[in-house]
């Protein structure tokens, strides 16, 4: 039985370019992600750049002139030969 609070919807993998992901442990530019599912709660998504469980991030794009376009914490994450598939909670700011 599903415990969720909203349903989980599975896409295609729609591949976002964030000019800059800001996380506890560090910055990174021009980082690729493949966004697999959505929900109320939180994204689904793969990437080749490695987040630690638990770590908070905020997703930017400088040139919307927004300080943070997404915020959120590492719930879980599992490696995939070259990359990382992680499970983000969305948090409200």
């Amino acid at each position: 039985m599903d415990r969720r609070e909203h349903k989980r919807i599975d896409i295609d993998p729609m591949e976002m370019v964030f000019e800059e992901i800001e996380g506890s442990c560090g910055t990174y530019k021009q980082v690729s992600i493949f966004i697999e599912e959505v929900s109320l709660q939180g994204i689904r998504f793969t990437t080749n750049v490695e987040f630690l469980t638990d770590e908070l991030i905020h997703f930017h794009l400088p040139s919307m002139d927004v300080r943070s376009l997404l915020t959120g914490r590492i719930s879980w994450k599992m490696e995939k030969d070259t990359h990382y598939q992680y499970g983000l909670k969305f948090l409200t700011q």
